[in-house]
């Protein structure tokens, strides 16, 4: 049994070691206890990925936290120029991302921000009661990079018909994050009847459909994440995990969305659009669904 657990230990070891790190960055004040947290959250992080789904980033990316939410527009700009990244016009609004929220978050193709209100103290311990919440969310955030990675999708690549982003439809892509941030504290694999029924609450009470939330970033505000997240917990609950993964690895592959779903799920969006909406008005076809 020792020995096991250390084959599996060097394993892991081996496998994080090949891990591509990001490039840390965050402002004057206090920088080294908001490195640390960081750094303590990205690895935690990897390990997860790289324990519970075999995955790991290739790409190194920058990482920029900061409770200045002002700054943070030259604070990444300044970041990514000094390795050589390209920057977009408007790559970030920090007003939007942070004003009123303890903790707010945001991924490209090139970088993962978050930002946090401004703390009374960064004596030892002061992450005690919010690194846990920082952590679940950087999970959700590096699910878009390993979608990124997945899908061959860096640079950000059209699809045929030029009609919008290939990386969606938009509902997969946010409710497969949501449902990694969740799956990092508490596994999908422990979610019974309540759990199921509180999903399927939310997404009921919207009147967004799946067709509504195909484009890129048409998933804005509560409803639309409440949708998003049931409808992924679905396909995850029938195929597992790792199906939505592949989904993204066959969207790269394929290069199409139709496609690359019917690939990895074995149906069509279109015959999934019509199943969830079944499902998100029954209560027992939820919970029954995929059992075999």
């Amino acid at each position: 049994m020792r020995a096991w657990a250390a084959l599996v230990a060097i394993c892991l070891s081996t496998a994080l070691s090949a891990q591509e790190r990001p490039f840390f960055h965050t402002d004057v004040r206090e920088r080294a206890a908001k490195t640390a947290l960081m750094k303590a959250a990205f690895d935690d992080v990897a390990a997860y990925f790289v324990t519970r789904h075999g995955l790991s980033l290739s790409h190194p990316i920058v990482f920029l936290g900061s409770d200045e939410p002002g700054g943070m527009e030259t604070l990444l700009a300044d970041a990514l120029a000094r390795h050589d990244r390209r920057l977009r016009r408007n790559p970030l609004d920090s007003k939007a991302l942070c004003d009123g929220k303890r903790l707010g978050a945001a991924a490209n193709r090139e970088y993962i921000v978050m930002c946090w209100r401004p703390q009374d103290s960064y004596a030892n311990g002061w992450n005690s009661g919010f690194e846990p919440r920082f952590t679940s969310v950087l999970a959700h955030e590096m699910t878009h990079h390993l979608q990124y990675q997945l899908a061959r999708d860096r640079p950000a690549r059209r699809m045929a018909d030029n009609s919008d982003w290939l990386l969606g439809p938009s509902w997969l892509v946010e409710g497969m994050a949501e449902l990694v941030e969740t799956d990092y504290l508490t596994p999908l694999s422990a979610f019974g009847g309540k759990e199921i029924f509180d999903y399927q609450t939310r997404a009921r009470r919207s009147r967004l459909i799946l067709s509504d939330l195909q484009e890129s970033g048409s998933v804005r505000g509560a409803a639309a994440y409440g949708v998003a997240r049931f409808a992924s917990l679905m396909l995850a609950r029938k195929h597992g995990m790792e199906t939505l993964f592949r989904y993204f690895e066959e969207l790269g592959r394929l290069q199409d969305r139709a496609a690359a779903f019917e690939a990895a799920f074995g149906q069509s969006l279109a015959s999934f659009d019509a199943e969830f909406e079944a499902l998100r008005r029954d209560f027992g076809a939820a919970r029954d669904y995929g059992r075999k």
